[in-house]
């Protein structure tokens, strides 16, 4: 399906903000699991839209924190994707079923079968989808009478790999005869994304039909905005000569605080900055972890060497990038040893030296793009 010139306008608005081409956006999003999980998500309910559409079926989007994802035939379906640790190609097919709102909490988290769609509509790695009746999923206790919450939808969600369920349109009222795939599909519509196609399927349709959506936010914000810096940071680097690679073989702590190790062992850990802490004259990051409680939430002196802080484009106001001879429009990078990061008063007390939570600056008094830092 050819993607329309305004909505390829607007992906590409996208990756403008972000300074990045096609071809490099799709090695960034290839190399990232966490992110192209969700995008394909996301292409999925984009492909099996246009899918029944292109077969005149006619079907409704519901979407957000519901049960239900779709309406064809005034019967509901829920849409999921494989989970890739349950599934074996040519034996077994598995999905998540823990609900994704709400409490992360057993039994809370889990389904009960007068709570579930009408249908699962799951896809199939190779052969389309799989269509089942709730009442015919099976639940914790039919999977293993040793799980708990026997009443509850199994989680992961079992299926032979040519489960007599494999593309049962009819029990939705549907009369389809060329079942599709996500694995057939011509060159044309596959050259944006070679790398992340291989990886998830699926078309540029789809994906960025998938990226572009309002209502896929998420993806946008939550992740590649975030997630880019590192890829920023990284391509910069190369370009200095520095080879990162990823940390390998460190402490527990390490694995869980450093983004890239150096040749010489070196650690770094990258960070963005933190919007409410930043305006034209001080910028301001997060100088912790994500999860957990304090202390263990915060960084050590000795967890890495370098924080390397990812300046988004114009962020640096125009009047001091010119003091400082730096491009606004481009993305820059502060580089600092961790001996500059404050520790945190309590050090003492915790049996450590810890490092706040935060760390402001004045943008004019620090120095940008200093790479040699890390030869």
């Amino acid at each position: 399906m050819e993607i329309a010139p305004s909505d390829f306008k607007k992906f590409n608005d996208l990756l403008k903000i972000v300074k990045i081409n096609i071809e490099d956006f799709d090695e960034f999003l290839s190399l990232n699991p966490h992110i192209y999980r969700s995008i394909r998500g996301h292409a999925f309910e984009v492909w099996f839209d246009r899918e029944m559409k292109e077969r005149n079926v006619a079907i409704t989007s519901v979407g957000g924190d519901n049960v239900v994802d779709r309406v064809i035939n005034k019967k509901t379906l829920q849409l999921k994707t494989t989970y890739i640790k349950a599934t074996i190609a040519g034996k077994m097919v598995g999905y998540r079923m823990h609900k994704t709102h709400g409490a992360e909490v057993k039994p809370y988290c889990y389904y009960k079968k007068n709570e579930f769609a009408d249908f699962l509509v799951g896809l199939h790695p190779t052969d389309g989808v799989i269509i089942c009746p709730r009442q015919y999923l099976p639940t914790r206790g039919e999977v293993s009478k040793k799980l708990d919450y026997p009443e509850c939808l199994a989680d992961p969600l079992p299926f032979d790999w040519n489960t007599k369920w494999l593309n049962r349109y009819d029990l939705l009222g549907v009369d389809i005869k060329d079942y599709p795939t996500i694995v057939e599909h011509s060159r044309s519509e596959t050259k944006y994304f070679p790398k992340l196609i291989s990886k998830i399927g699926f078309t540029d349709f789809d994906i960025i039909h998938a990226i572009i959506d309002e209502k896929n936010f998420r993806i946008w914000f939550q992740l590649i905005v975030g997630t880019i810096r590192e890829f920023h940071f990284y391509k910069f680097a190369q370009t200095h000569g520095i080879n990162l690679s990823q940390p390998k073989k460190l402490s527990t702590r390490g694995n869980q605080k450093v983004d890239y190790v150096l040749d010489s062992g070196t650690r770094i850990q990258v960070k963005g900055l933190t919007k409410g802490m930043s305006s034209d004259k001080i910028l301001g990051c997060e100088t912790q972890g994500s999860h957990g409680r304090v202390p263990n939430r915060l960084y050590q002196k000795t967890d890495f060497d370098f924080i390397a802080i990812v300046i988004d484009p114009n962020t640096i106001h125009v009047d001091t990038a010119k003091k400082l001879n730096i491009i606004t429009e481009d993305y820059n990078f502060v580089i600092l040893p961790i001996s500059k990061l404050h520790k945190h008063p309590r050090s003492k007390e915790w049996g450590a030296e810890y490092i706040k939570s935060s760390f402001l600056f004045k943008a004019d008094e620090v120095e940008y793009n200093r790479f040699e830092l890390l030869k």
